[in-house]
């Protein structure tokens, strides 16, 4: 006999929707309470970030062009905004700054990012309009060779934009020559780095002006690049080559343009006696120094001093009157024998290398203590 028995499931469908609140429910309900309550503030803080970019536009807007290093640093913040009308608007101040001939100062701004983020910006600062960057590229090749002065580690974001504009035949025809361009081509054939022409030679080469390069330090300076940076920045270059002897670097060359510079043009005393002793200093550690310095000042002997600025010592109201010679003026001998060293030697005999102190022009071959008065001895 056969037994059948049929089995009910416990399970059983309902269209019925259930009014009980379970935990489930709750958690639900406070997530999505959670949810809109984090909404609402980040629309309030977009709202408040929104404005606080209108007012620095505003502000930015209204001081064009003469904006301040705060400026500039927000610009190239906003320049890289997620919004296109933010991005765009920073991108085309900047570039309209840049071709009024503020690139020092955008430059300054640049070379103060973190090196990673400096060689982000460097590209679409120039390239923003690329027509009309390359209409008129000069400015753009002297705000990339002002950048790689301040900061020589963009080398290779220079160069990158660079190669972008050298696609144009009228960049690299007429301004083959420019000091940025010449870099590019001594790097791109892979020159000896100790047969590489160093970027000061270049710019005041091309610029025939003695006191160019100074003139971009005094413009980066009204940025913030202060001279006790710079002169320390100089001072570990030149203990950097005299301890590996790399004197015949580039790097060495533009450094000891810049700290003869110092002791040519800077007209505040403090900066003048320091640039004074790292110079001692360099000569008194090793006479390997001697020759590439005394070849850098013939160099500089066929620039002509610019007006009556003094090569050597600040002008000072006293300049006019009568000057007693005391023991703190007395030349320091290492200081003395050097510059007879650099008078004698061949490349610099049919050379009239002068240096001015606060009582007018006196020439190198007088090797006593007057040469240079105002140099204090250390």
């Amino acid at each position: 006999m056969l037994v059948s028995s049929n089995r009910m499931g416990f399970a059983t469908n309902s269209s019925v929707p259930s009014t009980i609140w379970g935990p489930s429910t709750l958690a639900g309900r406070a997530l999505l309470a959670l949810g809109e309550a984090m909404l609402k503030g980040l629309d309030r803080i977009i709202d408040r970030e929104s404005r606080t970019i209108q007012k620095r536009f505003a502000v930015i807007r209204a001081s064009v062009p003469h904006l301040t290093p705060k400026m500039y640093s927000d610009l190239i913040e906003l320049s890289r905004h997620a919004h296109p009308y933010i991005r765009e608007a920073a991108s085309d101040i900047l570039f309209c700054q840049l071709h009024l001939g503020y690139e020092a100062a955008i430059a300054l701004a640049v070379a103060q990012l973190p090196l990673l983020e400096a060689r982000l910006v460097v590209f679409p600062i120039v390239t923003w309009r690329q027509l009309e960057a390359c209409d008129t590229p000069e400015t753009a090749l002297n705000f990339l060779a002002t950048l790689v002065q301040v900061r020589p580690e963009l080398k290779s974001a220079c160069f990158a934009v660079l190669d972008e504009l050298a696609r144009n035949l009228h960049v690299c025809i007429r301004f083959r020559d420019h000091p940025i361009m010449r870099i590019h081509a001594e790097e791109d054939l892979n020159i000896p780095l100790i047969c590489r022409t160093p970027l000061a030679e270049l710019q005041l080469r091309f610029s025939e002006d003695p006191m160019y390069r100074w003139k971009n330090w005094r413009l980066l300076e009204s940025g913030g690049c202060s001279s006790e940076i710079r002169l320390l920045h100089i001072n570990t270059v030149l203990l950097d080559a005299v301890s590996e002897s790399w004197y015949w670097t580039p790097d060495f060359f533009d450094a000891a343009v810049d700290l003869f510079d110092f002791l040519r043009y800077s007209p505040v005393p403090e900066s003048h006696q320091s640039a004074t002793d790292h110079l001692v200093h360099c000569i008194s550690a090793t006479r390997d120094s001697w020759e590439p310095l005394s070849v850098i000042l013939d160099f500089l002997s066929h620039f002509p001093t610019a007006g009556d600025v003094p090569m050597y010592g600040p002008t000072s109201p006293s300049d006019s009157e009568p000057h007693k010679k005391t023991q703190s003026d007395e030349c320091h001998p290492q200081l003395r024998a050097f510059l007879r060293y650099a008078h004698l030697q061949p490349h610099a005999r049919d050379v009239h290398l002068r240096f001015r102190d606060s009582r007018g022009s006196l020439s190198l071959s007088q090797p006593d203590s007057s040469i240079l008065p105002d140099l204090v001895p250390r």
